[in-house]
């Protein structure tokens, strides 16, 4: 049997050891056991369509940029420190501050850059540039590629 003392997180966690790589961490919390709960990921995802349906455009948008900001956490260089060694967050910055500082990008979504975009199709450009979620092809370069396909 285990009580709910064992469920704490350890106050020696590498995640709170902001001396060594510069992060801060929320402080350790115990964790109750009814609060575990498991859940199939249908399960989930009926919650979480749920709440977003909950809430309004303005905070959707909101939650989901902020989902990809800490997603994106150290995955990047920061252009600050790149460029001049020094940056005015420190280590409340969320880029990289060297090669070493770097974490593993997350991985794209399936359905990453695998339709045309409609702004770079019609306009010849689009708004987001090198990050926008869909193709950026010249219709004539498209067409050439589609006819050595046909080709081949």
């Amino acid at each position: 049997q285990h009580s709910n003392d064992d469920l704490k997180v350890s106050p020696t966690s590498p995640l709170e050891d902001v001396e060594r790589d510069g992060r801060i961490a929320p402080p350790a919390t115990p964790v109750t056991l009814p609060s575990l709960r498991i859940s199939s990921t249908i399960e989930h995802r009926l919650h979480e369509s749920e709440w977003l349906k909950a809430v309004s455009d303005q905070e959707r948008e909101f939650l989901q940029r902020e989902r990809r900001r800490m997603n994106a956490y150290k995955t990047s260089l920061c252009n600050a420190f790149r460029d001049t060694g020094r940056c005015p967050y420190g280590f409340q910055c969320r880029f990289a501050h060297g090669i070493n500082d770097l974490l593993p990008a997350p991985r794209p979504h399936p359905k990453y850059k695998t339709q045309l975009c409609n702004k770079f199709a019609l306009y010849g450009s689009c708004p987001y540039g090198s990050h926008c979620q869909f193709i950026h092809m010249h219709p004539c370069k498209m067409q050439n590629d589609l006819v050595i396909l046909v080709y081949w």
